[in-house]
């Protein structure tokens, strides 16, 4: 296994999966579809996932020159829904909206999602409808994943199915710069979960992940591989660890939040992800050698950028650093 560095201006500086699929909007009447519509026009299918949502964050809050990866598990045949509406793959999705793209093709079909939206009541019905993974495509996949390494490896929504691409596949090549978000399906396969933590050093969960580990501290975790241990808790802030200093609480950023019916928390905990990797980009070293003041640094930030996030529609959209209000560049 390689040390990874900072220092090396052709490796890619991020690389997340493996949480995206296409989103299909279909309206039950004619008003227009909510919160997660972001573009200026109405189109009839667009990227979700938490994966995209930390790229989004990444991307948004970088400059050109910042290169980052989406590496997307992907199927062969474009998505029809049952009103025979004709909607884009995943990969023209992604090529149509210019995200860089590691594509991983061994699905027998690209995830989607169809959201029915009543815009009168509001009410929401979603049917997710999953690829299956393609035995046969196992040793490819994990090879290419391989194939661009990154510095900081990134693992978000992540289900026990997909749980060898990431142990065997992006957690493989590098020390230090590993960081995942598990799904609440693979905290419940303990025969999945725990073996990656083992090549885990950064671990961001919410509360109810959390408490899906059935333990009392946040620090019974580092035993297990994971250097450092971030718990977010919505309005209450949150709870982080590390093997090198004890045990704190953070409060949540509610400045920007003054309107309540204005809050929009979904992909809050994805911009809080994607901003504390972006924070600590600026260190130049790994998640086991930050230090207590550089650790609460980016934590701050991340919850900055999670503050303003929540008042922003779209779960891929949230601000830019011209928008923070708090931290200089």
């Amino acid at each position: 296994m390689q040390k990874n560095s900072l220092n090396n201006p052709e490796n890619i500086l991020a690389k997340v999966g493996l949480s995206i699929n296409v989103e299909l909007f279909l309206k039950l009447d004619n008003g227009n579809p909510l919160e997660k519509i972001v573009m200026e026009h109405e189109p009839k299918a667009t990227i979700g996932g938490t994966s995209y949502n930390v790229y989004s964050a990444l991307k948004k809050l970088s400059d050109n020159s910042m290169e980052y990866k989406l590496i997307a598990l992907t199927g062969s045949n474009p998505v029809k829904d049952e009103f025979n509406i004709q909607t884009e793959s995943l990969r023209s999705l992604l090529k149509h909206f210019q995200v860089s793209f590691l594509d991983i093709p061994i699905l027998n079909k690209s995830n989607f999602t169809v959201i029915n939206v009543d815009t009168v009541t509001g009410k929401r019905t979603v049917c997710m409808n999953k690829g299956d993974i393609d035995d046969s495509k196992k040793e490819e996949a994990v090879e290419k994943i391989r194939s661009q390494p990154g510095l900081f490896q990134i693992a978000t929504g992540v289900k026990e199915g997909e749980a060898f691409l990431i142990e065997e596949g992006l957690f493989h090549q590098c020390e230090g710069y590993n960081s995942l978000n598990p799904s609440m399906q693979l905290i419940k396969d303990k025969n999945m979960f725990y073996p990656l933590l083992k090549k885990t050093n950064l671990l961001i969960m919410n509360m109810s992940e959390f408490n899906a580990c059935q333990l009392t501290s946040p620090e019974s975790l580092h035993q297990y591989g994971p250097s450092a241990i971030i718990v977010t808790d919505g309005e209450h802030g949150g709870i982080f660890s590390h093997e090198r200093f004890p045990i704190s609480r953070f409060d949540a950023n509610t400045k920007h939040t003054n309107d309540k019916h204005c809050i929009y928390p979904t992909g809050a905990g994805d911009w809080f992800h994607g901003a504390f990797i972006f924070w600590c980009l600026r260190f130049k070293k790994p998640f086991t050698e930050l230090n207590y003041s550089e650790f609460i640094e980016a934590v701050k930030f991340a919850g900055e950028v999670a503050g303003k996030k929540i008042t922003m529609p779209g779960s891929s959209n949230g601000p830019n650093l011209a928008e923070l209000t708090e931290f200089k560049f």
